[in-house]
Order: C-alpha cells, then sequence, then structure tokens
C-alpha cells in the first residue's frame, strides 16, 4: 500500500524546489504535498545534516528550520551550489542585522 501511495505521489505531485529572486519555494509536509515560501532575508543558518543513505540542508529561519533533500536536486554540483548560495545569503543576513543595530546605538 505504502509503494502504492508513494507512487501515485511521484507521478502526480510536481515536487521541485523554485529559487526565486527574493525567496524559494520549497516543498514540504507529509510526503513534501505542501509548499512553503523562505525569504532569503529570513535566513539565519545553513548547516548539513546526514541520515541513512543521503544528505539533507536544513535551513534556519526566524520562525523554523526547514529541510532540502539532496534527492530534490538534480546532481551534487548542484546540491554545492545551493548549499553556497544559500550560506551567502545567511551571512548577508547577519552582516546586515550587525549594521542595523549599531545604527539604533
Amino acid at each position: 500500500m505504502l509503494a502504492v501511495l508513494l507512487g501515485v505521489r511521484r507521478v502526480s505531485i510536481d515536487r521541485r524546489l523554485l529559487l526565486d529572486k527574493d525567496e524559494m519555494i520549497l516543498p514540504t509536509g507529509f510526503l513534501q504535498m505542501g509548499t512553503a515560501r523562505i525569504a532569503y532575508a529570513s535566513i539565519r543558518r545553513v548547516w548539513r545534516h546526514h541520515v541513512p543513505a543521503t544528505v539533507v540542508l536544513r535551513v534556519a529561519t526566524e520562525m523554523r528550520t526547514f529541510e532540502i533533500a539532496a534527492v530534490l536536486l538534480p546532481d551534487n554540483a548542484s546540491y554545492r551550489a545551493l548549499e553556497e548560495f544559500l550560506n551567502l545569503k545567511a551571512q548577508e543576513n547577519a552582516s546586515n542585522k550587525g549594521t542595523a543595530s549599531s545604527h539604533l546605538t
């Protein structure tokens, strides 16, 4: 029964990571049937989490932590490029937060 459900999901549900100008849209939830919009400006931390047989990229925002499974990307080069891009956004956000704090004092 589970195999049938997974097969139907794979055929009928579009599970893609979409990188837009100011945000990304990520499949989430049970069987990745929902989506979440994650503004790049809200990213605080990015790190790898190793699970059996794969690697998951975790992205922490102010409100929640999201997981991007490596299987959502076509190859390892794409995974590394995404990781580098999101880490850059997290660093920019940390830098901007420090700049904003210094202007308040």
